[in-house]
């Protein structure tokens, strides 16, 4: 009867033991990825997808992710049997990031008993077809004082580049004339030099030389339109001000 007791006793304290340690556990390939090189592009998106592991003995239940900004969306498995795979996937919206590096960050929020907020994240360099330093043009004065000039380089994807026209268009209208006159946009003179390599050999450098003549004194903030033959980049948008 003393035995019996006693083995009664034992199995159940195994079985509770068995239930207390009995939790989830949640691992993942690889908590930060790398989408390389990403050209820009309206509706264009990155997108990687994790796989998350319950390495546990019960359910792994999901229960949220929160993205650390607005343009990142995600869509994931809620629940990950013990033994199996999940998938949690996320997307970048890069017509809502700047150009150069980027690296977004999600946090899953599970039942998991080693880590129940598992950071992941999601990075890579945006890039344009046509790139200009800054993004921004500024035309001053030159030595003869009766003309406007700025020279900048930019980088472009293609070796035959091409430029038909560039546009000023200022987002205020000029004290010294009419105001019809003032909305309309400003056609400058260009000259577009011949490409070289860029030292990463992944594009061809340009020098662009603009010109026009000198209308009035007040500095003007506006935008360049820069219409080009590039098959992926026909018109380029630079910020800019007249001097």
């Amino acid at each position: 009867m003393n035995k019996l007791l006693c083995s009664s006793v034992f199995l159940g304290i195994l079985s509770m033991q068995l239930v207390v340690t009995a939790a989830p556990m949640i691992s993942v390939d690889s908590v930060d990825f790398d989408a390389g090189t990403v050209y820009e592009g309206a509706g264009k998106s990155v997108k990687h997808t994790f796989t998350i592991k319950n390495t546990g003995d019960e359910s792994l239940v999901i229960q949220k992710i929160r993205a650390s900004c607005g343009c990142t969306a995600v869509d994931y498995d809620s629940i990950i049997q013990p033994g199996a795979s999940g998938k949690v996937t996320q997307e970048i919206a890069i017509d809502r990031i700047g150009l150069g590096e980027f690296r977004k960050y999600i946090t899953i929020h599970s039942n998991a008993k080693n880590n129940e907020s598992l950071r992941l994240s999601l990075g890579g360099v945006l890039k344009a077809y046509i790139e200009f330093p800054n993004n921004y043009i500024q035309m001053k004065v030159d030595s003869s004082a009766k003309k406007l000039q700025a020279v900048v380089e930019f980088i472009s994807t293609i070796k035959d580049l091409k430029i038909s026209e560039i546009s000023f268009k200022s987002y205020s209208d000029a004290s010294d004339g009419p105001a019809w006159q003032s909305s309309l946009p400003l056609y400058v003179d260009y000259n577009l030099s011949e490409p070289q390599d860029t030292k990463d050999k992944k594009g061809y450098s340009y020098r662009l030389k603009i010109t026009t003549d000198l209308i009035n004194k007040e500095k003007r903030q506006g935008r360049f339109l820069i219409k080009t033959n590039h098959p992926l980049k026909p018109e380029v948008a630079v910020e800019g001000s007249m001097i």
